[in-house]
């Protein structure tokens, strides 16, 4: 098989080996780098090589790429995008997990790929700047593209295989203490212990030793020592894996554990081996390895408890099926998040969610249903602590925390469905669940009144058209004159060029033409007749699609919506933003040092920014943003819910939301420092 190479550029050559190592009579050559599953790995993890093996994979793509933009081939720029996207970025995205942690450099390199592809598709020239082209395209840039697919692996792992070492660390990285049993909210191991000692009774004797096997996770760990906990006077010996660390690791470990299990077989009456894992490789890697082994023969039963579904137990169903065994699957369903007996939970919230879902509907059942289906799935009723200052939380001078994020670090509530954005600060005093949604910011301002437009018979035509008119006017005569002079068929007077030009005009407003100009069409001045002809065609065309146009153009009013920025609002020294009092939002324009947002946090010094709480929102809009010197500045979904209502209440649609969106935020509910109820919460929300 030929050895890849790695990519041109330097610090990819390995230097020369001054001690050679052999293996098998052949010479191994020192390398710096080298290429795993597609990835350039290098000494310091840099992925400085990988990138540049991007590039130059990239490069030939870019080339089909150029070639299907020409003008021949007539594709378009969904076409185009679409290629770019399955072609191009699909490169990028398939070693995104590795790219997360580039140097700037190396970084700014990576991202030339997408820029010289934005330049091909949308074809413009190269001084335009990259912010235009991402605007244009809908693209984002390859390091924000990098980062959410990282995220995305990060929480499909987390998700999907919760009991590995890695996922673990992930939780703690991201706030979210791990899930141990003794912290579930109800006993369920006494369930499946109970369960798993009505099996046991059944198929041992009394002269039956017990065997336990467990993988090393959190999970597993529990599980032995609360059903040693409740049979404390039997003999058991336990055996520990640790998984999750590497194949041949893992394989050595069960070799070793399998010859000690083995010689305690042999001086035992009958054997019981259970085995606890919901990791359904370990599980095969263990009964494979207990055949060749000869630790499980005919007279030897085993318990193979696990959390897998039953529809994943086709991976198993070879192995253990030529085995004494059975599969014990513990259910681990919702219902196993619930309070045994019905206790009263505090919720922190505020003033405005407090008036909104206070009291019933007409249904008789309450208006906060997203309380309502988590104290109905998980067996709980409440009761809402409301914040004194009406806010989400900040952090203040000494220390401590205000509105409702204080209430949950201070005990005060029990969680808060919020929704609040996951910031670092807040992690320290409080858990997240995982993620509800993800919001941005954006601007909500009022609507001008309808009006026409005074300058709207500019409109039916693009400016462009509008030049190409004016050149026109101007070169034609011009040409024309210049032709009369070189051929000397006119008197240089001066006055050609004059009634030329004003022909062209009488033609462009479709005036008629008076008769002493039939004589250019005649002798050697036939060339006015077709530069006239050829005038009279083009004038008819932008006419009638001038005529056409502008009817409509006129019968449409124009609305002023002018704040379609955070850029509009900073630029126009006369509005005033409006923000919620003490948010994350709020607190990162305070501590930025550059960019937009210190405007913002300097427009504030200057006065141009005003802080209220949620609750007086709704008179905000109908005094302060009405009045049109006032924008608000909050997350979409509490922007469109209030236009909603007041369009509910008054039938009008006299405002609008920006078109960008900007501050993007992950919003989660949450809960107290290492409650056993966020993960209740956490797989509430994610199961249903």
């Amino acid at each position: 098989m030929e050895q890849a190479r790695p990519p041109s550029g330097g610090g990819c050559q390995g230097p020369p080996s001054c001690f050679p190592m052999l293996l098998g009579g052949q010479q191994l050559s020192l390398v710096t780098v080298h290429q795993y599953l597609g990835v350039w790995l290098d000494r310091g993890f840099t992925f400085a090589c990988h990138v540049r093996y991007l590039r130059e994979s990239a490069s030939t793509r870019l080339a089909a790429l150029r070639y299907l933009s020409r003008r021949s081939l007539g594709a378009s720029y969904s076409v185009l995008r679409t290629f770019y996207i399955h072609a191009i970025r699909s490169l990028v995205d398939y070693g995104a997990i590795c790219l997360t942690g580039l140097a700037p450099p190396v970084s700014r390199s990576l991202e030339v790929i997408q820029n010289n592809a934005l330049h091909i598709m949308l074809g413009a020239p190269p001084w335009t700047r990259i912010v235009n082209f991402r605007m244009e395209s809908g693209l984002p840039s390859l390091a924000h593209r990098v980062a959410l697919r990282a995220a995305v692996i990060t929480l499909q792992l987390i998700r999907c295989r919760p009991h590995l070492p890695v996922s673990a660390l992930l939780r703690r990285l991201l706030c979210r203490p791990p899930e141990p049993a003794t912290q579930r909210l109800t006993v369920d191991n006494t369930l499946n212990i109970i369960a798993l000692e009505s099996v046991l009774t059944t198929l041992s004797d009394a002269r039956s030793s017990l065997m336990f096997i467990v993988d090393g996770t959190n999970t597993t760990i529990s599980f032995l020592n609360a059903f040693l906990g409740r049979r404390p006077h039997i003999g058991v010996t336990a055996f520990e894996v640790s998984n999750g660390q590497d194949a041949n690791t893992t394989q050595a470990q069960l070799s070793r554990l399998v010859s000690q299990a083995r010689q305690l077989r042999q001086v035992s009456w009958s054997e019981m081996v259970v085995v606890v894992s919901d990791d359904p490789a370990f599980l095969t890697a263990f009964a494979e390895w207990s055949l060749k082994g000869r630790l499980l023969v005919w007279s030897t039963r085993l318990i193979a408890v696990t959390r897998i579904p039953v529809t994943r137990h086709r991976i198993m169903h070879k192995t253990f099926s030529s085995m004494n065994a059975i599969i014990m699957t513990i259910n681990d369903s919702s219902k196993y998040y619930r309070f045994l007996q019905r206790p009263t939970l505090a919720v922190a919230t505020e003033a405005f969610h407090a008036s909104e879902v206070q009291g019933t509907d007409r249904s008789g059942r309450r208006k906060d249903h997203t309380a309502e289906y988590l104290a109905q799935g998980m067996n709980f009723s409440y009761r809402y602590v409301q914040t004194p200052d009406g806010t989400v939380g900040s952090k203040q001078q000494d220390g401590s925390w205000s509105g409702m994020i204080g209430l949950v670090a201070r005990r005060e509530a029990d969680f808060s469905i919020g929704p609040f954005s996951l910031t670092d600060s807040r992690s320290k005093v409080i858990d997240f669940t995982y993620p509800v949604l993800v919001q941005s910011d954006m601007i909500l301002g009022v609507r001008g009144s309808p009006e026409v437009n005074p300058w709207g018979f500019f409109l039916p035509l693009q400016p462009m058209v509008w030049l190409a008119i004016v050149i026109s006017l101007l070169a034609l005569p011009t040409l024309m004159y210049l032709l009369s002079y070189c051929q000397h068929t006119e008197n240089q007077d001066g006055k050609s060029w004059p009634e030329d030009t004003f022909t062209m005009v009488r033609v462009l407003l479709q005036q008629e033409v008076s008769r002493e100009h039939n004589s250019w069409i005649s002798g050697r001045r036939w060339w006015r007749g077709v530069g006239l002809a050829g005038w009279m065609f083009a004038a008819v065309v932008v006419v009638r699609s001038y005529a056409g146009n502008l009817m409509s153009v006129l019968a449409v009013r124009h609305i002023q919506q002018p704040y379609q920025s955070l850029r509009h609002v900073l630029d126009d020294p006369h509005v005033t933003m409006v923000w919620q009092t003490n948010t994350s939002n709020v607190q990162y324009y305070r501590s930025v040092e550059s960019g937009i947002y210190r405007e913002v946090r300097e427009a504030e010094e200057a006065g141009r920014v005003r802080h209220h709480t949620m609750i007086e929102f709704f008179n905000v809009i109908n005094t302060m943003v009405r009045s049109g010197n006032h924008v608000l500045v909050e997350l979409e979904l509490m922007l469109f819910m209030m236009i909603g209502q007041h369009f509910s209440i008054t039938g009008r649609c006299d405002f609008y939301t920006s078109k960008e969106w900007f501050l993007p935020v992950i919003l989660s509910m949450i809960g107290q420092k290492d409650s056993p109820l966020v993960p209740a919460l956490s797989k509430r929300e994610v199961d249903d």
